[in-house]
């Protein structure tokens, strides 16, 4: 009995202090994000680093609720820290593609002066021909040896990737997801959505390849999801004690 009072007090010790440390990163995250500190420190690159630490953050938080959770089984923590963890995600997609300098986004961006500034952002940075960003700019830039490896791994891979969350959860929180057509066309209106206030702000480029990337590898990783074994996994990820039939996934 007292080793299990023990083990019980030593997990509520490690779940706040999990819990604690997540909150303070957390804090100091967006507090470098509001006050620009990646870009005054001149941080080549950043957006990898500023990934990487919210992905440190969401392993934080996770792990405190996988401890809450074995002390309380009926405890719907992990869900919640999901909606969490799809918070933050949303956030990033708004400054990776919006906002950040590194990036071309924001203040920083090649346009300042208002004049002829859309006809000379359209001619440079608007692509309406499918693949010619992709073949022309990326595949020969690479292996012409005039284009960072750096570069096209950071636009082509992550163009694929930046909307593969939303196969997790979109189908979570929202049951209409489930459906692939509805999944689809969500994917179609959010690119067109986010290419569009690109053109409209000037920032980034307004590109065909990059809306057949995004919805290309969000529809990739909604259909990896559906695998049954995978879409399980999920499952317990978020609700571990349920008793599986179907899953928001399937």
């Amino acid at each position: 009995m007292k080793t299990t009072e023990k083990l019980q007090n030593g997990m509520l010790r490690t779940e706040r202090m999990l819990f604690l440390v997540s909150f303070f990163v957390l804090l100091l995250f967006f507090a470098a994000e509001l006050s620009g500190f990646w870009h005054h420190c001149g941080v080549r690159h950043s957006a990898p680093w500023r990934l990487l630490l919210a992905l440190a953050i969401c392993a934080l938080f996770y792990c405190g609720g996988v401890l809450h959770s074995k002390r309380n089984p009926q405890s719907r923590i992990r869900f919640f820290l999901m909606v969490l963890f799809f918070l933050l995600y949303l956030y990033l997609i708004v400054s990776f593609t919006l906002l950040d300098p590194s990036l071309g986004r924001g203040s920083d961006s090649v346009y300042t002066d208002f004049a002829h500034r859309h006809r000379e952002y359209a001619a440079r940075f608007v692509n309406l021909r499918p693949f010619q960003s992709i073949w022309k700019v990326y595949i020969q830039g690479l292996l012409g040896g005039y284009l960072h490896p750096y570069y096209v791994l950071l636009n082509l891979f992550g163009n694929i990737c930046v909307f593969a969350p939303m196969a997790y959860f979109l189908p979570l929180f929202f049951k209409a997801q489930k459906r692939p057509f509805v999944f689809l066309l969500t994917m179609i209106l959010t690119t067109l959505t986010v290419e569009g206030l690109q053109f409209v702000l000037m920032v980034g480029s307004c590109d065909v390849d990059d809306l057949i990337l995004n919805v290309g590898g969000a529809m990739l990783t909604y259909v990896i999801f559906r695998i049954p074994s995978v879409s399980r996994f999920l499952a317990r990820l978020t609700a571990p004690r349920m008793r599986i039939k179907s899953t928001p996934w399937e």
